[in-house]
């Protein structure tokens, strides 16, 4: 698991449980009933994905603040009553394009799901659809960006072995590595807006996985 510092998991601050429920009433007041889009290939994880954010758990572990042990907090996704909307793969057509359109211009928060181990790998068939998915959404966002955010998500990073070692010293560089491939470099500026627009990478294998994966979404949001 990428060993990402987030704030909603692993910052407890002098309040203990207080500040970890703040936080969540905080993210429940800016999300509650955001509408989400899930796009991307078959394979990257959509359905997991989509699986998690509506029946999963964000689940705080027990930490100690001064001398008190701080009970576990559970808060579940459904608190957030999130609108999902998972799209049938694309073989490329116009006609299937305009579906996802469909799906895009009725979403608050977009996320384009993409093997990152594949891309590592110089997968010619999935730089190529990739590519070819980033350059519509790119159009969509530039003629109707209207406050949406967007976001490439990198899953299956649990089969890349530098992902699987890495340490908190070094999880910059990992990220670095990833922003740094030409594919994904080109996708982002398809995407358009550097400044809003943001690269999460984790992997969907585990629980904790996918936990970790969606806090950092979550934070984000919350930028």
């Amino acid at each position: 698991m990428l060993p990402i510092i987030i704030a909603i998991v692993a910052i407890v601050l002098g309040g203990g449980t207080i500040a970890v429920v703040a936080m969540w009433d905080d993210i429940v007041i800016q999300l509650k009933g955001k509408r989400f889009a899930l796009l991307g290939e078959r394979g990257v994880g959509k359905t997991t994905l989509f699986n998690f954010l509506t029946k999963g758990v964000i689940q705080e572990t027990k930490q100690t603040v001064r001398t008190e042990k701080v009970e576990k907090v559970r808060r579940n996704m459904g608190d957030l009553e999130l609108i999902l909307k998972e799209t049938r793969d694309v073989p490329g057509s116009k006609d299937a394009y305009a579906a996802w359109k469909d799906v895009f211009e009725n979403a608050d928060v977009v996320l384009y799901l993409f093997r990152a181990d594949k891309i590592i790998k110089g997968s010619t068939s999935c730089k190529d659809r990739m590519l070819s998915d980033m350059r519509h959404i790119g159009n969509w966002l530039r003629a109707n960006r209207n406050g949406r955010r967007f976001f490439l998500v990198g899953t299956h990073c649990d089969k890349d072995s530098d992902f699987n070692s890495l340490t908190k010293s070094t999880q910059g560089d990992y990220v670095d590595k990833i922003r740094n491939n030409e594919t994904v470099d080109m996708c982002m500026l398809l995407a358009g807006d550097p400044k809003k627009d943001a690269l999460l990478l984790g992997s969907l294998k585990t629980h904790a996985s996918q936990q970790a994966l969606v806090s950092h979404l979550l934070g984000e949001l919350c930028k």
